[in-house]
């Protein structure tokens, strides 16, 4: 009996260990959605539009961005981290304006971004069709479930065609209350390719909010 005990604890530790190897492992490809390599950048072009209650007024940006991935480091945590560089510019004539610095963050259950000191949840592994979060659970915004609507699927942007891609979106609403949209593209071994976001609040036909689209211009390795 001991002996049948032994070797049955013996299977279940070796398929755990396996199970554990298996999700290391797709973990580790996963993570090629975000570019993490030092002196890397992407570009975009981004549409900002702008509802301001109080003037009652909307405006509309049409700029250039570039996200240049200055440095790698280890954050508090101890995870593998880069820091990213964000540039602006209104023109291709005229010269890269620095806006901020956002931080990108990995380990074995996410991937976090760090925008303006708010961290949210912009990857969550495993990527699966099952899998739902909440993007701003470690900040004080509004709840933002998401979840995989795409994996691994090849994607087409700006006559661009990809192998594999990723979409992450959230329940689209739309009423005399409030909009809201939220969705990323990531494409591996770039990163964002293209994001939507609606956050809108509506006080009869004042409008409070934004949206905000980005698309990819030009990625370098």
């Amino acid at each position: 009996m001991r002996l049948l005990s032994f070797y049955i604890i013996l299977g279940i530790s070796l398929a755990a260990c396996k199970k554990d190897q298996f999700e290391s492992v797709n973990t580790l490809s996963d993570k090629n959605y975000i570019s993490n390599k030092a002196g890397s950048y992407t570009e975009y072009s981004v549409q900002e539009i702008i509802y301001d209650d109080f003037k009652n007024t909307i405006d509309t940006l049409n700029y250039q961005l570039k996200e240049l991935n200055e440095s790698s480091f280890k954050d508090n945590l101890g995870r593998n981290s880069i820091r990213v560089d964000r540039y602006q510019r209104f023109s291709d004539t005229l010269n890269w304006d620095y806006i901020n610095t956002w931080y990108t963050s990995f380990d074995l259950h996410s991937i976090e971004r760090v925008e303006n000191n708010i961290r949210k949840t912009i990857i969550s592994f495993p990527i699966s069709e099952d899998a739902i979060w909440n993007s701003n659970e470690f900040n004080m915004e509004y709840v933002n479930n998401v979840f995989y609507t795409s994996v691994h699927k090849p994607y087409t942007i700006n006559n661009n065609k990809y192998d594999s891609s990723i979409t992450i979106e959230s329940v689209i609403t739309s009423n005399s209350v409030k909009e809201r949209a939220y969705k990323e593209v990531y494409v591996k071994n770039i990163g964002l390719v293209y994001k939507n976001i609606v956050f809108i609040d509506k006080i009869g036909m004042l409008q409070r909010g934004r949206r905000l689209n980005y698309k990819l211009l030009k990625h370098v390795p």
